[in-house]
């Protein structure tokens, strides 16, 4: 799935980011580097364990998964109660399988810059996260079989970390691929742990194993995947089938940065960031509601209507309905500013 092969580049820049903190390299000699061990890796197969906790609540997910690069993903989702989802993709054509309702999405993908992971930014996300953090190289361990080096990755301003406060990570010393990675809050308690396990390198997966046979007796729906597409605001109004709105008030030195809106089968969708240097504010619309996060919220009125206030160690954010339009505010700034912003939105 091109998404995940996006997440597994990156991992891979940030690998080579952090040990910039200790080895003198320009971005340009970093980004080469990164890429000489990236592309050395033609397939790679394993089980990636995914635990989460939060508000007192923990949750675990497994995955079992091959890639071959660049663009083919085979993976299987367990959840809970033993219920499995299968993700298939060979690079052209996605398949999602719920085994619980017997059922398989098939979406043709689009192509994206994104499809080859060479031609990312590298220079420019690797001196963004040396602007952002400091790095520790506190030693190394072995994960499973793989020799590991440890790399901590602090924000340099906590008041404005936005994303997460603090992650350590276990990189592989040969494929310079994380294998393990935890994000801890402010108060220095584990939030997260993404751990590989039984990862094999360049094993020769074969073509056949990104192709879905579709299940007997599956019900099958068909999806159109469109590109997100940067506009304006003016003309996503006319690109979407729902009321699109917009702040009159925003923070002092905000400004607007970009529109993208997002079609996914029936659901449309419009993103509107705005920035203030490294400081983001961002409004999400839809023409249909999203799964209500897991945690604690409070109930506040926006123009006389009940909005779900929500803050964590990463952010705040309001969400309600509007003239038939999910509407969902997330940044940094104070309660106070959120809600201004909010009671402006025409």
């Amino acid at each position: 799935m091109k998404n995940l092969n996006k997440i597994i580049s990156i991992f891979a820049i940030l690998s080579i980011a952090l040990l910039a903190g200790c080895v003198e390299m320009s971005a340009d000699q970093i980004a080469s580097e990164m890429q000489k061990k990236y592309e050395s890796i033609k397939d790679y197969k394993g089980t990636l364990v995914l635990s989460m906790s939060f508000d007192g609540e923990s949750r675990e997910s497994e995955m079992d998964f091959m890639y071959q690069l660049p663009d083919k993903s085979w993976m299987k989702i367990t959840e809970g109660e033993g219920a499995e989802d299968i993700v298939v993709s060979n690079g052209t054509t996605m398949w999602l399988y719920n085994s619980t309702a017997n059922e398989v999405t098939i979406m043709e993908l689009p192509k994206t810059e994104m499809d080859n992971p060479s031609q990312a930014d590298y220079g420019k996300i690797i001196k963004d996260m040396l602007k952002r953090n400091d790095i520790k190289m506190p030693g190394s361990e072995k994960i499973g079989d793989r020799d590991t080096f440890i790399l901590e990755l602090v924000p340099k301003n906590l008041t404005n970390a936005t994303f997460f406060i603090n992650q350590k990570l276990w990189v592989d010393k040969e494929t310079w691929m994380p294998l393990r990675m935890e994000t801890f809050d402010k108060d220095g308690k584990l939030m997260m742990t993404m751990e590989y396990r039984n990862v094999e390198f360049n094993t020769g997966i074969p073509d056949s194993e990104f192709e879905f046979k579709i299940p007997q007796g599956a019900k099958i729906v068909t999806k159109e995947i469109t590109p997100p597409k940067e506009t304006t605001l003016d003309e996503a109004r006319g690109a979407v089938n729902f009321t699109v709105v917009a702040p009159e008030y925003l923070p002092e030195g905000y400004i607007l940065d970009k529109v993208t809106v997002f079609k996914f089968g029936e659901i449309q969708s419009l993103s509107i960031s705005y920035k203030n240097g490294d400081e983001m504010l961002s409004i999400y619309e839809a023409n249909q509601s999203r799964n209500v996060p897991k945690g604690k919220f409070e109930t506040v009125k926006i123009k006389g209507i009940e909005a779900r206030y929500m803050e964590s160690d990463f952010s705040k954010s309001l969400s309600w309905t509007w003239k038939g339009t999910e509407i969902t505010i997330s940044g940094t700034i104070s309660k106070e500013e959120l809600i201004k912003v909010a009671e402006s939105i025409k």
